[in-house]
């Protein structure tokens, strides 16, 4: 796989805190970044990718299998291989079959979406006590505001979006959105009252 100089440094980065002793990492990279692209070049031996929504979990097989490694998916309508280094599975299907690859590593996709406090992450956790950590994101924070300390050690920031625009790896977008009212503060100007 060809990666970008950022793609590169990123992962050398994560190789190098698990070196020190770093269990676990959140690598944020913004949306377009590659962060799949990443992930698949840290996903080395026994390896379980684990997201929460099938197309995710899809997308993170097929990349994976592109770099010629061996796959088995996890999750409803598709046969298990269990023999297969790498699994990627749905944390749904895992959590109900309460199945549980042997791993040295867990890489968990939308990594805001996991918290220690869940019973139900944490038992995935709990099960891959040993293996090396990566949680991969855009929004390297969760919608409840509490922190991502709580699995996470260390945080690897890959590019922000300003360094992909000037490179030419994203572009700027447009945002567009209906006109504010001054009028009345609100959508509904002299709603009927009935």
């Amino acid at each position: 796989m060809e990666l970008r100089r950022y793609q590169t440094r990123t992962i050398e980065r994560v190789e190098l805190l698990w070196k020190l002793g770093i269990q676990s990492v959140c690598l944020a990279s913004p949306t377009g970044s590659g962060k799949t692209t990443m992930g698949a070049a840290l996903a080395r031996g026994r390896c379980v990718w684990v997201a929460h929504r099938r197309e995710l979990i899809t997308q993170a097989a097929e990349r994976l299998q592109s770099e010629g490694l061996d796959v088995g998916v996890i999750c409803p309508d598709v046969a298990p291989r269990p023999d297969a280094p790498i699994q990627v599975g749905t944390i749904q299907t895992l959590l109900a079959r309460n199945v549980r690859p042997p791993a040295d590593r867990l890489i968990l996709d939308e990594a805001h979406h996991y918290a220690e406090t869940s019973e139900h992450w944490s038992s995935l956790l709990d099960a891959y006590g040993s293996a090396k950590l990566l949680g991969l994101t855009a929004t390297p924070e969760r919608l409840d505001g509490s922190p991502m300390g709580d699995i996470y050690q260390k945080i690897v920031v890959a590019a922000t979006y300003s360094e992909l625009i000037e490179a030419g790896h994203i572009v700027n977008c447009d945002v567009y959105a209906p006109p504010p009212d001054h009028a009345s503060g609100g959508w509904a100007i002299d709603p009927v009252v009935a």
